[in-house]
């Protein structure tokens, strides 16, 4: 005589019942997103693409924006400002990343980076635009490749940028020329301020201090008699970037320093710049600020206004 199935059917039943209540108690679900949490998020990328130049990366081909934020050890957090009010940067980023950057899978991706030092600490984050980047180090890897005096592939380079826990600033080994050409300030400008920082090393402190030997002279590059006269002419020839915006937009175009005698590559920045800041205000003007940007931050391709503004 066969047994009758109907107790075995009760017991699988009640055992199922019991697992799946376990399951439910045992993963935490995820509370929704209070209005205190939103209200850091939004002011954290309000900031960062209204006053730090991120908007550039995400809605233009500048391969690279970061926003610093100094603390100084004897106070409990750092703090960045928005119409008036303070949010803590750090709690604000916790909150990003807990929420959003975990998502991001395409082609822009956001790394806090931190450097310690003796009297501060910058908490720093970037905004990356990969397929900007490699196009970036691509155009330049012969420059790359000499000045980090190895060989070099852009999507090795990328990778430890993205994994690495150094800050893109040491990964580059503090090279102001390399550092230049990835946030999008063009070859030649890049390299202008790199040379004028290293004469201004021995020439800007022994006219300050009144030293009349140096530790050391560098060597004057070929067009000059002397390391003193092409310090003079960086001095003389050096101007700052200026799209010449409103002074009444919030938005702050890209600041850097750049030549007198201005090249073909930075007449360029300028029209390329001075297009995504008005396709950047046309963007915003249509409100609802958090779907816009994070909508972006989503996408899986770049997003290239010089195509999509005719």
């Amino acid at each position: 005589m066969k047994r009758s199935l109907y107790p075995l059917q009760i017991k699988a039943l009640l055992l199922w019942l019991f697992l799946g209540g376990l399951a439910f108690c045992s993963f935490p679900r995820k509370n929704p997103i209070s209005e205190k949490e939103s209200l850091f998020m939004e002011a954290l990328l309000q900031s960062m693409i209204f006053e730090q130049d991120f908007g550039y990366t995400l809605f233009g081909d500048k391969p690279v924006s970061l926003a610093e934020y100094f603390l100084n050890p004897s106070f409990d957090t750092i703090f960045f400002g928005k119409r008036g009010s303070l949010f803590p940067i750090a709690e604000a980023w916790s909150i990003l990343e807990k929420n959003v950057l975990c998502h991001l899978q395409g082609n822009y991706l956001l790394l806090k980076q931190a450097n310690h030092t003796k009297n501060f600490c910058p908490f720093q984050i970037i905004i990356i635009n990969k397929s900007s980047f490699l196009q970036t180090v691509t155009e330049h890897l012969d420059l790359f490749c000499k000045l980090l005096e190895k060989k070099l592939d852009p999507k090795e380079l990328l990778d430890e940028v993205i994994f690495n826990q150094r800050s893109l600033w040491d990964i580059l080994k503090g090279n102001q020329a390399l550092y230049g050409i990835v946030l999008g300030y063009g070859k030649k400008n890049s390299l202008a301020f790199k040379r004028r920082w290293e004469l201004g090393q021995v020439f800007s402190f022994n006219h300050q201090n009144a030293l009349s030997n140096p530790l050391y002279y560098p060597r004057p590059s070929k067009r000059f008699s002397s390391s003193e006269e092409e310090y003079r002419y960086f001095e003389e020839q050096h101007d700052f970037f200026d799209i010449r915006t409103s002074p009444l937009s919030p938005l702050i175009p890209p600041c850097f320093m750049i030549m007198k005698d201005i090249d073909i590559e930075t007449k360029l920045l300028e029209k390329k710049y001075k297009k995504t800041f008005k396709k950047l205000i046309e963007i915003y003007a249509k409100g609802d600020f958090w779907s816009i940007t994070l909508e972006h931050l989503m996408r899986k391709n770049s997003f290239h206004i010089e195509q999509n503004s005719q």
